[in-house]
């Protein structure tokens, strides 16, 4: 199961991480390792936050995760890296918690790419203007 799991979840350009409900980190893919800067292994996921945001985090976690919602969306860096925008989205579900990370800096080029293809192709495409009645006839071209 472990590998089939690795297999499928390193396949994915966002970080996902399973937690113990602690917080403890007990699986993550190659995105999130390499968002994360940690290779793995034993870890509790407010050490791989920014020591400016763990004190928010922690709380959050402790008191809105499951109380009040079954997630939780965080924005900030990483301890390693604060100043790189990313989405922290906690999931509950039963005894585990899921954690998906998007990093935000990655999303606006993909976005900023899609924009200029999509305008690239508007200025590069012949126009002609048709016009129809009611019953779709062509009118005028």
């Amino acid at each position: 199961m472990e590998h089939s799991w690795a297999k499928w979840a390193d396949r994915l350009t966002d970080g996902l991480v399973i937690l113990s409900r602690a917080g403890e980190v007990s699986r993550c893919n190659g995105a999130a390792r390499r968002i994360l800067d940690h290779e793995g292994g034993a870890a509790q996921i407010f050490e791989l936050m920014p020591l400016a945001e763990r004190v928010h985090a922690r709380w959050s976690w402790e008191h809105e995760l499951g109380e009040r919602a079954t997630s939780l969306t965080l924005l900030m860096g990483t301890a390693q890296r604060p100043e790189v925008p990313l989405e922290w989205r906690f999931t509950l579900h039963d005894q585990e918690v899921f954690l998906q990370l998007r990093d935000l800096d990655e999303v606006s080029q993909e976005v900023i790419r899609q924009k200029l293809a999509l305008r690239s192709l508007y200025e590069e495409t012949p126009v002609m203007l048709h016009s129809i009645d009611a019953r779709g006839r062509l009118i005028q071209v």
